[in-house]
């Protein structure tokens, strides 16, 4: 198997003020997506860009649509990334915090949101913060994961990080990555 580049882009607003955290705006500079979608776009690549959608205002969402149109629209792969306090319950920030259940309709809503503004159904879902958790596996019936699906051949959950062996050379893979199509 030759080497591959897999580019993959954690999209969100975090915690920066006004367009910072999607859209990369300081002073009167574009440094976010925008940018990064040019620059992919120039060197003929493509990369997969998990973007949250789990904003609590309509200014915040609104965001998150106009990045996922854009992904979409520029010919990126785009998936779901979860950061569910905002919307969900701003004590408990990382999706294992959550029940099975609460996980679960979590990802069916943000899954449901990325369809609703695109019309493509992300396939491939990121917890956020080091989030990822054992109910997830639970939840998706343990899919392959991205990693998997691109030569990958274990991927082996920690607390902290996922540990990937293979024949991919991968640099600072600290994520997993689980398939949610077999959410109801």
């Amino acid at each position: 198997m030759s080497p591959q580049l897999l580019i993959t882009v954690d999209t969100e607003l975090s915690n920066f003020p006004d367009g910072q955290g999607l859209w990369g705006r300081v002073g009167s500079g574009n440094w976010g997506l925008e940018r990064m979608i040019a620059a992919f776009n120039t060197n003929a690549l493509r990369a997969t860009f998990f973007l949250d959608v789990y904003g609590k205002t309509d200014a915040e969402l609104a965001h998150q649509k106009n990045a996922a149109k854009l992904i979409a629209e520029s010919g990126h792969d785009l998936q779901l990334h979860t950061h569910p306090a905002p919307a969900f319950d701003r004590k408990r920030h990382q999706l294992r915090d959550y029940t099975l259940a609460e996980q679960r309709e979590i990802i069916r809503q943000g899954a449901d949101r990325i369809y609703d503004w695109t019309g493509t159904r992300p396939v491939l879902h990121r917890a956020g913060d080091w989030a990822a958790d054992h109910q997830r596996y639970e939840i998706m019936g343990f899919a392959p994961t991205f990693l998997q699906a691109h030569g990958v051949k274990t991927v082996e959950l920690t607390r902290k990080r996922s540990m990937v062996t293979a024949g991919l050379k991968l640099m600072a893979c600290c994520v997993v990555s689980v398939h949610v199509t077999g959410i109801a």
